[in-house]
């Protein structure tokens, strides 16, 4: 399943790493930018 995030926060963050490690393609954005997305 393809699923997408808006909001990389403590929940949005949390629950887009769960979707990833349950196999399914995950697509995340937030207002701070893409570097501030990096492990």
């Amino acid at each position: 399943m393809r699923i997408g995030v808006i909001g990389a926060g403590h929940i949005g963050g949390t629950a887009a790493t769960l979707f990833a490690r349950a196999g399914h393609e995950v697509a995340v954005s937030n207002s701070r930018g893409p570097d501030s997305l990096a492990p």
